[in-house]
């Protein structure tokens, strides 16, 4: 590797020859025998003293020294996408009290320019950052948040995209005091009494809308769609259970059975039956319901319809983690470890299903009135954003492969 002659291209893509741009600067560029640059900069005691501190936790966690050819910065896990490390960096910013703009130009220029800095930059690269601060402002100005430029929605989408993810995350609030005034009415008088499941449901889907926005709002990943098709079961069962379609004896006994007080029954070759379980009266209960046959059960067409679309989009993405990193490793020749998680698209499915859910539990005639009101007051607000999102031509195109509505 050498460092670049006076009069060879610059490493740093402005066109200008490497005397003209930043030979004289303390940035230097190098390039090796295969035509790769690379980039030398002058560091300062702080990040010394950080460097030196990266040194003694990498010692302290694997008990040795790092070696040359590990990296300096290695407790990262697979951040994926560099989005992630954008919006850490921009709620870090705003928990600080740091100028939003500047972490809006770095995304767009991809450097940091200070004033202690200024000088490592060429003309050109303060020019770029100059013209991404005054974008910036001039778009924060028009009344619309600058940061919808680095998705595929417009400005108005955008802003639903973020009211939609505050929504999930105030429902939370909502459902699980909606459920206090509903457990405070309901009185359970029978192990057979269908509310039951419908609750043990709802407090599930409570923990489940809790996990999933922990994910949307600390670090986006698709795996949250994998606990979303939890809550779509969950709707079936709900739904099923108040039409009368499934009988709570057979989820009472699958129960049971499950943890050892009841007996599955025995097939004539004496093998266990796990779709019958023998009741205490002696009878034999039907438990092989699945949720392909619930879908077809809640009275309503379009349920199967969702099962299929929906429920088999989602149980695309709990078993995608391992399919489409062996499809790219196949396909580029080398292993690939990094799935491209899509945060809108997602936000956008699970709150789909959030909405599909809770406007179940209404349909249920014992949901108290101030209950009905406040769950009612939420999901209208994810009806209202879900309409402005379902407009985007990116959602419409099946370019995500999830549901519009």
């Amino acid at each position: 590797m050498r460092e670049l002659e006076p009069n060879e291209i610059c490493g740093c893509g402005s066109g200008l020859t490497y005397v003209k741009c930043h030979k004289k600067t303390s940035k230097k560029y190098f390039i090796d025998k295969n035509g790769k640059y690379s980039l030398q900069v002058p560091y300062s005691p702080k990040l010394q003293e950080s460097l030196t501190d990266s040194r003694k936790r990498f010692k302290k966690i694997f008990g040795r020294a790092p070696r040359n050819n590990e990296p300096i910065i290695f407790e990262k896990f697979r951040i994926g996408e560099e989005t992630h490390f954008f919006d850490k960096a921009l709620r870090a910013a705003n928990s600080a009290g740091v100028d939003e703009a500047l972490i809006y130009a770095w995304r767009k220029t991809e450097v940091i320019i200070s004033e202690e800095t200024l000088h490592l930059f060429t003309k050109e690269e303060k020019e770029e950052w100059g013209d991404a601060i005054a974008e910036y402002e001039e778009i924060l100005d028009s009344g619309v948040n600058p940061f919808y430029i680095f998705t595929y929605l417009d400005s108005e989408e955008f802003e639903s995209f973020l009211e939609m993810k505050s929504v999930l995350k105030e429902i939370i609030s909502v459902a699980d005091l909606s459920l206090d005034k509903i457990t405070n009415k309901i009185n359970i008088t029978s192990q057979k009494d269908k509310n039951l499941p419908i609750l043990l449901s709802y407090n599930s889907v409570l923990h489940e809308i809790y996990t999933i926005s922990n994910i949307i709002q600390e670090r986006y990943s698709d795996d949250c769609l994998s606990i979303g098709r939890g809550i779509f079961e969950q709707y079936l069962r709900c739904k099923t259970l108040r039409v009368g379609t499934l009988d709570p004896e057979a989820i009472l006994c699958a129960s049971l059975a499950s943890q050892g007080i009841l007996e599955y029954a025995r097939k004539k070759s004496g093998k266990i039956d796990y779709s019958r379980v023998i009741n205490l009266d002696g009878s034999h209960v039907d438990v092989s319901l699945t949720y392909s046959s619930l879908a077809q059960k809640t009275g309503e067409p379009e349920d199967y319809i969702f099962y299929n679309i929906i429920y088999k989009n989602l149980s695309y993405y709990v078993h995608r983690d391992l399919s489409q990193k062996l499809i790219n490793s196949l396909t580029k020749g080398r292993l690939q470890l990094t799935a491209e998680d899509d945060e809108i698209a997602g936000v956008y499915t699970i709150s789909i299903i959030v909405f599909m859910f809770f406007e179940e539990i209404l349909k249920n005639e014992w949901v108290p009135a101030l209950a009905r009101k406040d769950l009612t007051y939420k999901i209208s607000q994810l009806e209202y954003n879900l309409s402005v999102i379902s407009k985007n031509k990116n959602i419409r195109s099946g370019k995500v492969p999830l549901l519009f509505i």
